[in-house]
C-alpha cells in the first residue's frame, strides 16, 4: 500500500494549522480507512467519542475509554481506550480535584457490547 499525503492538507497540515483535538478523530478514520482497504473488519467503530467542557477559565478534554469489541477468538477490552492511547480516563478523585465538577457515577456499563460467543 502506498499513502499519497499532500502537503497543506488535513493529514499533513502546515503551520500554524488548528490541529487540538482532531488528530483523535482523524486517525480512526485513518485507520478504518486502510483497514476497509486490506479488507479486514475493524473491531469497534471509528470515533474516540471525545467529551469536552469548559468556559474562559477552565477547559477539560478527554476520549472516553470505552473499550472495544468482542473478536471471534476472544473478549473485547473494557475500559482502555484500545484506539489511540492504550489508556483509561482520568480518575475521578483528579477530575473533580482540578475542575468545578461532581461525578455522579463511574462504572462499566456491562452488557452494553450485547450478545454473543466473547464479551464486548
Amino acid at each position: 500500500m502506498r499513502l499519497i499525503v499532500p502537503e497543506a492538507s488535513l493529514l499533513n497540515p502546515r503551520f500554524p494549522a488548528a490541529v487540538v483535538a482532531g488528530n483523535v478523530e482523524t486517525s480512526q478514520q485513518i485507520a478504518d480507512a486502510l483497514y476497509l482497504a486490506l479488507g479486514e473488519l475493524a473491531g469497534s467503530q471509528g470515533t474516540m467519542n471525545n467529551f469536552t467542557f469548559g468556559d474562559d477559565e477552565y477547559q477539560y478534554y478527554e476520549t472516553l475509554a470505552g473499550g472495544m469489541g468482542a473478536s471471534r477468538h476472544a473478549n473485547g477490552a473494557s475500559a482502555i481506550q484500545v484506539h489511540m492511547t492504550n489508556s483509561r480516563l482520568t480518575d475521578p478523585e483528579v477530575l473533580e480535584a482540578r475542575f468545578p465538577v461532581l461525578l455522579e457515577e463511574f462504572s462499566i456499563r456491562r452488557g452494553s457490547g450485547g450478545a454473543g460467543a466473547h464479551a464486548g
